[in-house]
C-alpha cells in the first residue's frame, strides 16, 4: 500500500464553507430529509445544540476536489477513500481541509475555526471484499429523471460545482437507496431496512452517519461512464442493536453492463432516546 515517491503531493490545504441552501439543495437531490439537520429540538435530542450538515453533503465536495489523487494512488484498478465522522459540521463555518502523506495512504482532515476535528480520512489503494450480507435489493437503471433532478437542484451551487462523475453516481445510489426508505418516519425507515425492531413511544429513534468507504473502480471510470446505462443497488451488509442504539451498515453498488464500477458503504448508529434526552444540548460526537 505504499505510494510511489511521485505521487505523493506535499501538505495541501484548501477551505469550504457550507449554509443553508447547500442543506435544502442536498435534500431534495439525494431525498435526505433527516430532521436532525433541520429541526433543532430533533439535534438537541442527540446531544448536539443546533442542526448540522448531512455527511454526504459535506463529503461531495471533498471527493470531487480529491478525485485526482485517488485516480493516482491506484496501482490495479481499485482505489478506497474512508471517511470517519468525528464531530457535526455547521452552518457558516469556515472549513479546512488538510491532505497529508503518511507512510501507508494519503491522510485527510476536516477542522473548524476552533481547531476542532470533524472528519477523519484516507486515499489508499484497495479493492472491495467479497459482499456480505443479503443479495443486493432494488436493482434500477439510473433514470433520466433522477439525472435532471440531481442538475437542477445543485444548479448554481458553488459547493457542487464541477463534480465528478463517480461522485455523481454515488449520489444517485444514495438517493435510490433512501427512496426505499420511509420518509414520512426516517429512523423508522432505516430500522426497517436494517431488519430491526421499531422502537415506540416515550422512546424514539435517531439516526447519526458515522463512516462512509468507498471503492472506485478507477480503470472503469476513466474508460468512460454514461450515467443512463448504470445500475444501482444496495445490501445490508452488517447490522447490531445494543441496549442503547442500533448499528448498521448498507453498502450501496453501481454497476455498468455488470462490471462494478464503486462500492459505498455508509455506517450508520441508530440512538433511542427518550423525551428526558431532549433537554441535552452540546458539540458532542456525532
Amino acid at each position: 500500500m505504499n505510494h510511489p515517491a511521485h505521487i505523493m503531493p506535499r501538505l495541501t490545504r484548501e477551505t469550504l464553507r457550507i449554509v443553508a441552501a447547500d442543506l435544502d439543495a442536498w435534500a431534495a437531490v439525494s431525498g435526505d430529509h433527516n430532521p436532525i439537520h433541520f429541526d433543532a429540538s430533533q439535534a438537541q435530542a442527540i446531544g448536539i445544540e443546533r442542526p448540522f450538515a448531512h455527511g454526504m453533503l459535506v463529503l461531495h465536495p471533498i471527493k470531487s476536489r480529491m478525485t485526482p489523487l485517488l485516480f493516482s494512488v491506484q496501482d490495479t484498478g481499485w482505489a478506497c477513500m474512508d471517511f470517519r465522522f468525528r464531530l457535526p459540521v455547521f452552518l457558516d463555518e469556515l472549513l479546512t481541509l488538510d491532505l497529508m502523506p503518511n507512510q501507508k495512504a494519503l491522510s485527510l482532515t476536516l477542522t473548524d475555526g476552533a481547531k476542532n476535528l470533524l472528519i477523519i480520512g484516507q486515499i489508499m489503494h484497495g479493492n472491495p471484499h467479497s459482499p456480505a450480507g443479503a443479495l443486493a435489493q432494488r436493482t434500477a437503471c439510473v433514470g433520466a429523471d433522477d439525472i435532471a433532478l440531481a442538475q437542477r437542484a445543485l444548479a448554481g451551487r458553488h459547493l457542487f460545482a464541477a463534480p465528478r462523475i463517480w461522485v455523481q453516481l454515488e449520489t444517485l445510489a444514495f438517493r435510490r437507496f433512501l427512496s426505499a426508505v420511509d420518509t414520512i418516519d426516517f429512523a423508522s425507515g432505516i430500522l426497517a431496512m436494517l431488519d430491526m425492531p421499531e422502537v415506540s413511544p416515550p422512546t424514539t429513534a435517531h439516526v447519526v452517519q458515522t463512516r462512509n468507504t468507498v471503492f472506485v473502480n478507477t480503470a472503469a471510470v476513466a474508460r468512460g461512464v454514461t450515467l443512463e446505462t448504470c445500475e444501482t443497488s444496495f445490501r445490508v451488509a452488517d447490522r447490531k442493536i445494543t441496549q442503547n442504539a442500533c448499528f448498521g451498515r448498507v453498502d450501496l453498488e453501481v454497476t455498468q453492463a455488470e462490471e462494478l464500477l464503486l462500492r459505498s458503504g455508509l455506517n450508520f448508529t441508530i440512538r433511542f432516546v427518550t423525551l428526558k434526552d431532549i433537554a441535552c444540548t452540546g458539540r458532542s460526537q456525532t
